[in-house]
């Protein structure tokens, strides 16, 4: 796992979206490789993600086997507990592959948000 790298948010800044379209990792089936856009939006409480670490993080998976739905999965469990936002949304769409475009999304509040019940996880 990265060493995420965070900054204090902008009190005026409510909500930030990072997109990516150079994202690729390996089919767990197949090995071939699977094409992915990912976004990110979330709502800070007292941070924002420096995306520098976020781009290495993917990089990093490029040889490890996720499905487009447990990839989306990955990168919200990422960055939900260290970055604490208000709301976080992660969107992975997979390039078309067999004529078949795949798009998962997990959200939900912030780790710390107290009417949030316990286990209840996006996935």
């Amino acid at each position: 796992m990265p060493d995420l790298v965070f900054y204090t948010a902008p009190p005026d800044v409510k909500e930030v979206e990072l997109v990516s379209d150079e994202v690729t990792t390996m089919c767990p089936k197949t090995g071939n490789p699977d094409f992915y856009t990912v976004r990110v939006r979330y709502s800070p409480r007292e941070r924002i993600l420096c995306t520098k670490a976020l781009k290495e993080w993917f990089t990093e998976q490029r040889t490890a086997g996720h499905s487009c739905e447990g990839f989306a999965q990955a990168v919200y469990r990422l960055l939900r507990e260290p970055l604490d936002p208000i709301w976080l949304h992660v969107e992975v769409t997979q390039k078309p592959r067999g004529g078949i475009a795949i798009t998962a999304q997990c959200r939900g509040l912030g780790s710390t948000n107290p009417y949030e019940k316990e286990g209840d996880d996006a996935a």
